[in-house]
């Protein structure tokens, strides 16, 4: 718990830190660049690596909450809408933070939609492109968890995004699709035996705007 305790104190950092930051320290921006405002722009990435940390740890014994803190390397980003041009030849990533809290009563099993609150702050880098926003910030409605027939699958729908890419609904229509790298027969022995099961690796694709 301390260490989740860490992790959300650093992701509770305020956004007005993150705005006077210049963006040439996230986007690889040179002096004397115009800086591009790509709010209502839209993204779609890879989620090259990805984990959860969960906490209270997940077991047979039902919880009424469970706080996850999120991490998510994001790769081979395309944008599209008014300033997509500046981004042509460039190499967007991202890093995303973020920590989410979802109602798990009366869940006994899965496929399940968890009502979620929480935010995913991500960092942007675009180097040679000067951007006027370096982060978006996603909020979470909800959370849902299922199966592919080999791994969980997790996905998080949002109800805007603050900052870069969230097209003309507000990041409205966002959202993060992702399958858990460990097997289902993994994440139930973990969750049936020993401690329970804290930790789960992710992969997928994320689409803001």
């Amino acid at each position: 718990m301390k260490k989740f305790a860490l992790a959300a104190a650093a992701v509770a950092m305020p956004l007005g830190i993150l705005a006077s930051t210049s963006g040439a320290a996230f986007a690889g921006g040179g002096h004397g660049t115009a800086k591009v405002d790509a709010s209502q722009d839209t993204i779609a990435c890879s989620v090259g690596t990805g984990y959860a940390q969960l906490a209270p740890k997940v077991t047979t014994t039902p919880k009424p909450k469970v706080n996850s803190v999120v991490s998510l390397s994001l790769t081979n980003c395309t944008v599209s809408g008014p300033t997509a041009a500046a981004f042509t030849g460039v190499t967007v990533t991202g890093s995303g933070l973020g920590v989410l809290h979802a109602n798990t009563t009366g869940v006994t099993g899965i496929p399940a939609t968890l009502p979620t609150k929480g935010k995913i702050t991500i960092q942007w880098s675009a180097p040679g492109v000067q951007l006027k926003t370096p982060f978006s910030q996603l909020s979470v409605g909800s959370l849902t968890v299922g199966t592919d027939g080999t791994s969980a699958t997790v996905a998080i729908s949002s109800t805007s995004v603050k900052g870069n890419f969230a097209g003309g609904d507000n990041g409205a229509t966002s959202s993060l699709a992702a399958a858990t790298t460990q097997t289902l027969a993994d994440l139930g022995t973990a969750i049936t035996t020993g401690n329970g099961l804290g930790h789960v690796d992710l992969t997928g694709s994320l689409n803001l705007g």
